[in-house]
C-alpha cells in the first residue's frame, strides 16, 4: 500500500538500515507479520533523532505493511505510538489511523481524524486525501448515509484516477458495490456473484449480503462461519455475527441464533466503538440503546413497537422514516410497516388504509421476504374486513413464496424448519378465528373448528361417498361465524352422548384441541413450537424404527419419557380435562405429526391410567368423513368372515374367530385373493402376514403374499383397487400396516387409507412393529368382542386385556403389559358395530334364522 515511501530516501547499499529494510521486505513476501514488525520496528529505532523525514517515512512503511497484511490491531498499535511521537508529522499518520479505524468499524474515530485533518489538506499528498475521502465515505455508509457514502466514493474514484491508482480504484468499486448491497442494488448484487472475491471479510460479508439478497439463506451463512471465528478483530467479526444472528432467525435455526448472539455481545465488549456495537445487538433485541443506523434497521424497531403495541411512537418514528424512503426497497418496507400498524389499530377505516398500503407492500417490486410478510397482513386486514376469498389468496400466495425461498436453500433439515416454522393458508385461517374467540364466543371457537376442519385433507371423500363430495365439503366462510356453530352442531347432534369428537392440529405457533360432542363444544389452546414439536415426536417414532430399538426404548424408560414430553409439548392433557365425565369414546382427528401420537398410551392427568382405561378410541381423516362412514358401514351386507393366512415363517397361526372361508398356504396370491374379494362380499377381511413398510415411500410397503419375492407382493396401490365394499371391518395383522405417510394438505396415504378407499368401512392395523404373540392376543380378542360391541370398544377392551394380563394373553414376555407392546394398534374410520343393520334389524333377522331352524328339525 505505502511500500514505495522509503524507497524515495536514499539508503547506502551494505549498511544496518539497507540490512534491515531487506529483512523486513522479505518478511512482507512471506506473509510473515511478526519478521516485518521486528524489523521495522528496528529500522525505526536505527534513524530515531537523526533523520526526521526518513523516520517518517520507515513509521508509515511500517503501520502500511501491517495494515496491508491484515494485522490491524498490531498496526493500530504502532500507529498509535508513532503519533505520540511525530508532533505536527501528524496528517499521513492520521490519514493511516483513519484507515484501521474504519477497516475495524470505528466510524466515530474515522470522523474524529476527518475533523482533525478538514484544516491541514494542503499537507496531504494527492494519494492521502483520495485515501481520506474514500474512509470517510465509508464511515458515512456505516451510519446510514448510503447517499453521502456514494458521493465521497465517487470523489476518491475520481482523485485515484488522476494519480493513476487502479488498484485503489478497483478498492473503490467495491465499497460502492458494498453500499449498492445495503440499497438492495440488483446490479451490485449481481456484480458479487458474478465475481465473488473472498480475500477478506469485508469481501465475506459482501459475497454474503448478495446471496443474502437472492435469498440462498443456508449458503451466506456457510460464507459467514468462515470469517466467525474469535482470531477476526471485533469489530468486523460483529458485524458478521450480527448477520449471522439474522439468517439463522430467517431459517428458523433459534439456537444458532441464540449462540451467536451470545459472542456478538462478548465481541461488542471489546469494540472501539460502542456506539456501532450497541446499535448491532439493539437491531437484533427489544432494545433501545442507539439510534438506528440505516432504513431497514429503522423499519424494524418500528415493527416491534407495533408488536408490542406502543402505536403512538411506531406512527411517530415511522413518519420521520418516510423522509429517508428512496427506491423500491425502502417503499416495500415502510408500506408493510404502515399497514401492519393501521391493521393494529382495527379500525374499519385503518382496516381498509391496510389494504392500501399492504398491497403496495406485495408488489413484485418489494423483496419477497418483504412480499410474504405483506401478503399475511393483507391477508388478515382482508379476513378481518369479512373479503374471505381475498385472504385466502394472499395467504396461499404468501406460502407459495414461503416454499419457493425454503426450496432455495441447501439441506432439507434447513428447508423443512423454515416451512414448519411459518403459517401457511390454513394457519392462518385458525389464526384468525381464533383472535375472534374473545369477542364471538362459542361461535369463534365453532370458526376455529371449521378453519381446523378445512385444513384436513379432504382427497379421501371421494372415495368414501362418490358423488357426493360436494356437500361433504361445503364448509361455512371463514367470516361466517354463526355458519360455522350451525354445520358444528348438525355433526353434534349426530354423536351419542357417550361419545365425543376430539380435533387437533399444529399451527406455526400454536397447539389447537377442540372436543365436539352433542351440545359441547370447548377449546383448548397452548403455546407451541411447530418445529419443537415435530423433532419431539420424531423422537419418539424413532423408539419404534425397528425391534430392536422398541426394545432398547421398552427398557430404558425412553419410550415413557419420550411419549410423556410429546403429550406435554402438544396439550394432551389439558385437552383430555376439557371432556366431560359421561364421556367414554373419542373419534380423533388429528393431522401431520400429531397423527403419530399413541393417543391411548398416553396417562392421564393427575394418575398412572392411561387414555385407553378411560377412553374407546378411533381415528378419522377428517370431521366431514364421520357421516359417510356410518352410512358406509350402515349400508354393508357383507355376512360372513375372511381369513388370509399366505405363508409366514416365524408368523404364530392365529385362531381367531371360524371364518365362513380361509385363504391359506403357497396358492395365497394378490390375485386369488383380488378374484375371492370380486366372488363374495364379507363383513370382515383379516390378513395375518409379514410386511414391509417403506419410510421414505408408502407407495412402495408390501404384504408378503405367495408366491415369495417380489411376484407375492401386495402394495397399497393394488389392495385399493380391489373389492372391499362390502368389507366392516379390515384387520391387518402386518407390523407396521397403520403407518402412513403424510403428503399435500395433510392427506395421509398407506394401507389403512387404501382400504378405506377401497370400500371398507374401518381398519385396523398397528402403528409400528408388533410382537407376534401380542398382535395375535389383540386380534383375536378383538374379533370375538367386535361381535356385540362398538368396533372402538371392542379395540379398548382387547387392549386392556393385554394391559391387566388377561388369561390367554402372553404374559411371559417381558414387559408384557408396556404400551409398547399393544398401544400400535388403532382403529381408522368408522368405530359404530359391525354389523351395519341396526339392532331391531338383527333381532328380527335373528328371530327369523331361530324360527326357519325349528320348521326344518319338525
Amino acid at each position: 500500500m505505502m511500500r514505495s515511501s522509503a524507497r524515495r530516501i536514499a539508503v547506502e547499499a551494505g549498511s544496518r538500515l539497507a540490512d534491515l529494510l531487506t529483512m523486513g521486505g522479505e518478511a512482507f513476501d512471506r506473509r510473515d507479520a511478526n519478521g516485518v514488525d521486528d524489523a521495522y520496528r528496528r529500522a525505526v529505532e536505527h534513524v530515531a533523532g537523526t533523520d526526521r523525514e526518513l523516520w517518517l517515512a520507515l513509521a508509515i512503511d511500517h503501520v502500511a505493511l501491517l495494515i496491508e497484511l491484515r494485522q490491524l490491531p498490531l498496526a493500530a498499535n504502532r500507529c498509535a505510538g508513532y503519533l505520540d511521537q511525530a508532533g505536527s508529522a501528524r496528517p499521513s499518520l492520521l490519514v493511516l489511523r483513519a484507515e484501521i479505524r474504519s477497516a475495524q468499524g470505528n466510524q466515530d474515530g474515522v470522523r474524529e481524524d476527518a475533523a482533525e485533518l478538514a484544516d491541514r489538506r494542503d499537507a496531504l499528498t494527492a494519494d492521502e486525501r483520495a485515501r481520506m475521502d474514500r474512509v470517510t465515505a465509508l464511515a458515512a455508509a456505516g451510519n446510514g448515509d448510503l447517499d453521502g457514502a456514494r458521493r465521497g466514493l465517487d470523489a476518491a474514484e475520481r482523485a485515484f484516477r488522476v494519480i493513476g491508482d487502479l488498484a485503489a480504484v478497483r478498492r473503490v468499486r467495491r465499497d460502492r458495490i458494498l453500499v449498492g448491497l445495503h440499497l438492495g442494488e440488483q446490479d451490485a448484487v449481481d456484480e458479487v456473484l458474478t465475481d465473488p472475491q473472498l480475500r477478506t471479510v469485508a469481501d465475506h460479508l459482501a459475497y454474503a449480503l448478495a446471496l443474502k439478497d437472492r435469498m440462498r439463506y443456508e449458503q451466506a451463512i456457510q460464507v459467514l462461519l468462515a470469517v466467525a471465528g474469535p482470531g477476526v478483530e471485533p469489530e468486523r467479526r460483529a458485524h458478521v455475527l450480527h448477520q449471522l444472528v439474522v439468517l439463522y432467525r430467517i431459517t428458523a435455526q433459534p439456537e444458532e441464533a441464540d449462540r451467536c448472539l451470545t459472542l456478538l455481545v462478548d465481541a461488542v465488549a471489546v469494540m472501539a466503538d460502542q456506539r456501532i456495537g450497541a446499535a448491532l445487538v439493539a437491531d437484533l433485541s427489544d432494545e433501545r440503546v442507539a439510534e438506528p443506523a440505516r432504513f431497514d434497521q429503522r423499519i424494524r424497531r418500528v415493527r416491534r413497537l407495533i408488536v408490542g403495541s406502543q402505536l403512538a411512537e411506531a406512527e411517530a418514528e415511522l413518519g420521520s422514516a418516510r423522509r429517508a424512503v428512496r427506491g423500491d426497497r425502502e417503499v416495500g418496507l415502510w408500506r408493510l410497516a404502515a399497514g401492519e400498524l393501521e391493521l393494529t389499530i382495527g379500525t374499519e377505516s385503518s382496516l381498509r388504509e391496510a389494504v392500501e398500503h399492504l398491497e403496495i407492500a406485495a408488489a413484485d417490486t418489494s423483496p419477497a421476504e418483504v412480499r410474504v410478510d405483506a401478503l399475511r397482513a393483507l391477508g388478515r386486514a382482508c379476513g378481518r374486513l369479512g373479503a374471505d376469498a381475498a385472504a385466502a389468496h394472499s395467504w396461499a400466495e404468501a406460502h407459495r413464496l414461503e416454499e419457493h425461498i425454503a426450496g432455495l436453500q441447501l439441506t432439507d433439515r434447513v428447508r423443512i424448519r423454515m416451512l414448519q416454522s411459518v403459517p401457511d393458508e390454513h394457519d392462518e385461517r385458525i389464526r384468525a378465528a381464533f383472535s375472534m374467540v374473545d369477542r364471538r364466543g362459542i361461535d369463534g371457537i365453532a370458526a376455529v373448528v371449521v378453519a381446523m376442519e378445512a385444513a384436513r385433507g379432504a382427497a379421501i371423500l371421494g372415495r368414501i361417498l362418490p358423488g357426493d363430495t360436494g356437500s361433504v365439503r361445503d364448509l361455512p366462510r371463514p367470516s361466517d361465524h354463526e355458519g360455522a356453530w350451525r354445520w358444528i352442531n348438525q355433526i353434534g347432534e349426530r354423536l351419542p352422548r357417550s361419545r365425543v369428537i376430539w380435533i387437533m392440529h399444529s399451527t406455526h405457533d400454536r397447539v389447537h384441541h377442540a372436543i365436539l360432542g352433542r351440545g359441547l363444544l370447548q377449546h383448548v389452546s397452548v403455546p407451541c413450537w411447530r418445529p419443537a414439536l415435530e423433532a419431539a415426536i420424531d423422537e419418539l417414532m424413532s423408539c419404534w424404527a425397528n425391534k430392536d430399538t422398541l426394545e432398547d426404548s421398552i427398557e430404558s424408560g425412553q419410550f415413557e419419557a419420550r411419549l410423556a414430553a410429546v403429550a406435554d409439548q402438544a396439550g394432551i392433557g389439558a385437552a383430555l380435562a376439557e371432556i366431560p365425565a359421561q364421556v367414554r369414546r373419542i373419534a380423533a382427528v388429528a393431522g401431520g405429526a400429531l397423527a403419530e401420537i399413541p393417543l391411548a398410551a398416553v396417562r392421564l392427568p393427575g394418575g398412572q391410567n392411561r387414555v385407553c382405561h378411560r377412553f374407546a378410541l378411533s381415528d378419522l381423516p377428517c370431521l366431514s368423513a364421520l357421516l359417510p362412514l356410518q352410512r358406509r358401514s350402515r349400508g354393508l351386507r357383507g355376512r360372513y368372515r375372511l381369513r388370509i393366512s399366505p405363508p409366514a415363517e416365524g408368523l404364530a397361526p392365529a385362531p381367531g374367530l371360524p371364518a365362513r372361508t380361509r385363504l391359506a398356504g403357497t396358492h395365497v396370491t394378490p390375485g386369488a385373493v383380488r378374484a375371492e374379494l370380486e366372488r363374495h362380499s364379507y363383513r370382515q377381511v383379516r390378513i395375518d402376514a409379514h410386511g414391509r413398510y417403506d419410510h421414505g415411500n408408502t407407495a412402495r410397503s408390501w404384504l408378503q403374499f405367495a408366491p415369495a419375492g417380489k411376484a407375492g407382493r401386495l402394495e397399497p396401490r393394488a389392495l385399493q383397487d380391489m373389492n372391499l365394499r362390502g368389507c366392516a371391518t379390515m384387520i391387518l395383522g402386518a407390523c407396521e400396516s397403520g403407518m402412513a405417510q403424510r403428503v399435500g394438505r395433510d392427506e395421509r396415504v398407506g394401507f389403512a387409507r387404501a382400504a378405506i378407499h377401497a370400500g371398507a368401512a374401518s381398519v385396523v392395523a398397528a402403528r409400528w412393529v408388533a410382537e407376534d404373540n401380542v398382535a395375535g392376543a389383540v386380534l383375536d380378542r378383538f374379533e370375538g368382542y367386535a361381535r356385540y360391541l362398538p368396533r372402538d370398544v371392542a379395540l379398548q377392551r382387547a387392549q386392556r386385556d393385554i394391559l391387566r394380563g388377561a388369561r390367554g394373553t402372553p404374559t411371559e414376555l417381558p414387559h408384557a403389559d408396556h404400551p409398547a407392546r399393544w398401544a400400535c394398534w388403532t382403529l381408522f374410520g368408522d368405530a359404530g358395530r359391525e354389523s351395519g343393520a341396526p339392532m331391531i334389524v338383527r333381532l328380527v333377522r335373528r328371530g327369523q334364522q331361530l324360527w326357519r331352524n325349528h320348521v326344518r328339525r319338525r
